[in-house]
């Protein structure tokens, strides 16, 4: 009966002790969510206006236009180029001051509307770099090659993207340099020309820019806002992982079925 007691209290004082952290369930998992990942939107709600913040910072994000529909892990959204936008709210996780990693899943349409500069994600006052923040974007011009913004400038990494296929974009920062990926391969780097300057009071605009119409046209799915530079090999690991994935490290099942064979002893 002592052995038995003490095995319990193991259990529950691990348990209590890992119920610390911020613990995600979903589908019957449940994970510890590393705190870096500051911003993690699925998007496999499916319907609605407002999409759900699924990192420890519980955001939401406020759908204006686009469309639910298929994406590369469940649901996503599709952006018609013209007026369609997702924003989220300013947060002081949001504002990456010390570095970080943006990324999502797109599959470009086309070219409706003013789409030259077509934005991914942006949080910033203005568009061109020129502002607070940071601006990651594509450049027509270069066959749709991704090019970022920040520290009062921004740079293209000439690497065209086809349309009508899926492909996974990453861009890194660490004050010090600033890494660009596609499918999971690092494409270019160059040094970041500045530090990045505080974006507090504007929001995180999806699929166009809060200030000024940078419209995109096609899908975004999986986007992922981390405070840290991830590495290459990160990067690979996050693109093929969808949000059970990302958030179930644990089947739920399995702490039941060590609790079982406990009281069974």
């Amino acid at each position: 009966m002592k052995q038995k007691a003490f095995l319990w209290m193991m259990l529950l004082s691990g348990v209590c002790t890992m119920a610390a952290p911020a613990l995600i369930a979903t589908k019957g998992y449940a994970a510890e969510v590393d705190k870096t990942l500051v911003m993690y939107l699925p998007f496999d709600e499916g319907q609605g206006q407002v999409a759900q913040d699924k990192s420890h910072t519980g955001l939401q994000a406020r759908l204006d236009g686009p469309r639910w529909v298929a994406g590369k892990f469940g649901k996503a959204l599709e952006f018609d180029g013209i007026d369609d936008i997702v924003t989220v709210d300013d947060a002081a996780p949001l504002r990456l001051l010390n570095g970080g990693t943006l990324m999502a899943w797109i599959f470009i349409k086309g070219e409706t509307g003013r789409a030259s500069w077509p934005r991914i994600m942006i949080k910033s006052e203005t568009n061109g770099g020129t502002g607070t923040g940071y601006d990651f974007l594509l450049d027509r011009a270069q066959g749709y090659s991704l090019r970022f913004c920040t520290g009062g400038a921004c740079n293209t990494f000439v690497n065209p993207l086809s349309l009508l296929t899926w492909h996974h974009i990453a861009v890194t920062f660490d004050g010090k340099n600033i890494r660009a990926y596609v499918d999971g391969k690092e494409i270019g780097a160059v040094n970041q020309p500045g530090p990045i300057t505080n974006s507090a009071g504007q929001k995180v605009g999806i699929g166009n820019s809060p200030v000024d119409s940078r419209q995109y046209q096609g899908i975004i799915d999986e986007i992922r806002l981390w405070s840290r530079a991830l590495t290459e090999d990160e990067i690979r690991g996050q693109m093929n992982k969808g949000a059970q994935d990302t958030l179930a490290a644990s089947p739920l099942g399995k702490l039941a079925t060590t609790w079982g064979t406990v009281k069974g002893d």
